[in-house]
């Protein structure tokens, strides 16, 4: 995600195209490549597809006002994290900070390591998916490690190679007549789909928050936008508006070649790779191998982006005493390699012990929780603070739809598979337990 790092003389110079860009760019990533495929065979009908990402688009609104108000009355970098921790006390904040940063750059990472895997596993059918996930970590994790590097316009120019793949693959989708694939007659009927709004419809938008996750980059604009009042809820909107549109239209696109009861692989396990089956269909052999090979492009590129952005929140924890001091270190070129190591370390054992399906829900699980708590923190400042750079439009009514269906997303969760909600409950008691050893000033 983008991180701003402006003089006060150059604050409020950001308009609506502006920030709504740099919202739409951080929400459009690998999750649409990957998650359509692995919860279609649990909600079995388009309808229940489209529903279940308009759910998730949703959530990313309301989430986006709660993050915008907080943002623009604090407009430093982290300002969610601060304005909880001054609000719900130094203990919730620190809890807030720690899983954010577990589940946004380490589990996060795992994530889009087993998904390029998946794409580079048409080409490289006799290794291991997790082989090539541990190696899609650890290549740019040393490159990182050893010297420091910058990729802006590299960055850059991976977006526009992720919309265009967008729009060529909508574009096929919308045009292009082909035999679609159909699912198994016994498989239909040993799983028939579930009812709208059922726990399964639920979980499934769990995972759908990990393709949204960038709605929350509006908390490093949201203090340097010109005429907050206006701005943000139009930047917003739009944003959220161009997301969800793409976002099912690539769906449609996706159930076009492939119901969502058939999409599973040939091992009966969800398609992580959907892009790639799907761009065969469309193009060929040959087509489909190439829009493969740039979806892997973008994909690395995110994986390099997560490993310098990651690391270095890493070292900023650790100079503020959230983390300890060695990972705070540098080497002799400028590099945090204590940071690189820890951080690619930890996400490489999670891809090794859960599925890329387990990985999303967890993903979602305690992002959920942690976006539940900036709900609160709003829903408290507006007793205790008067006036405010940006309100919420229709007060309070986004911030307790938001709270509302993170916590039927969190009870459909939990029902639907209670490992993983336990593994979550693990990592937040883990976490607060931890708070002596990790921090050097624990008391504050």
């Amino acid at each position: 995600m983008p991180v701003t790092m402006l003089g006060r003389n150059q604050r409020r110079h950001l308009g609506v195209a502006s920030a709504a860009g740099i919202c739409i760019a951080s929400m459009i990533g690998s999750g649409i490549f990957s998650v359509p495929g692995i919860i279609g065979p649990s909600l079995g009908t388009p309808f229940n597809v489209l529903l279940a990402w308009t759910l998730g688009a949703v959530l990313a609104l309301c989430g986006g006002f709660i993050v915008a108000e907080i943002a623009a009355a604090n407009p430093t970098a982290g300002s969610v994290y601060h304005t909880i921790h001054n609000t719900l006390g130094a203990r919730t904040g620190y809890l807030f900070g720690t899983v954010s940063v577990f589940v946004g750059y380490i589990a996060s990472l795992a994530v889009v390591a087993l998904i390029t895997a998946a794409y580079a596993h048409h080409f490289l059918p006799e290794i291991d998916v997790r082989l090539l996930a541990t190696a899609f970590i650890v290549v740019p994790a040393t490159i990182h490690a050893l010297k420091v590097i910058a990729g802006a316009r590299l960055n850059d120019a991976f977006v526009a190679l992720k919309l265009a793949i967008m729009a060529v693959f909508i574009g096929a989708g919308m045009f292009t007549h082909i035999d679609p694939i159909t699912a198994s007659a016994a498989a239909m009927a040993e799983a028939p789909p579930p009812a709208p709004f059922s726990i399964a419809v639920g979980a499934a938008v769990i995972s759908i928050n990990f393709a949204y996750l960038g709605w929350s980059s509006v908390n490093t604009v949201a203090g340097e936008v010109r005429r907050p009042q206006r701005t943000l809820p139009i930047a917003i909107l739009g944003a959220v508006a161009v997301v969800t549109t793409t976002y099912l239209l690539i769906n449609i696109v996706f159930m076009r070649a492939i119901p969502p009861a058939a999409m599973v692989g040939a091992d009966d396990e969800p398609m992580a790779d959907i892009g790639a089956v799907v761009a065969r269909l469309y193009f060929g052999e040959i087509g489909g191998d190439i829009v493969t090979l740039a979806i892997i492009a973008i994909l690395l590129s995110t994986l390099t982006t997560m490993l310098f952005t990651g690391s270095r929140l890493f070292l900023a924890m650790a100079w503020k005493g959230e983390l300890p001091a060695s990972l705070g270190r540098c080497n002799a070129a400028g590099a945090p390699s204590t940071s690189i190591a820890w951080y690619a370390g930890i996400s490489i054992v999670l891809l090794w012990v859960a599925p890329v399906e387990a990985l999303l829900e967890y993903t979602g699980l305690l992002t959920t929780f942690c976006a539940a708590l900036a709900g609160v923190t709003v829903l408290v400042l507006r007793r205790n603070v008067r006036g405010r750079p940006f309100s919420m439009p229709l007060h309070p009514l986004p911030a307790c739809v938001f709270l509302a269906l993170s916590g039927w997303l969190l009870v459909s969760s939990a029902w639907a598979d209670p490992t993983v909600t336990l593994a979550s409950i693990g990592t937040i008691l883990c976490i607060v337990l931890l708070r002596p050893v990790l921090t050097r000033n624990p008391t504050t």
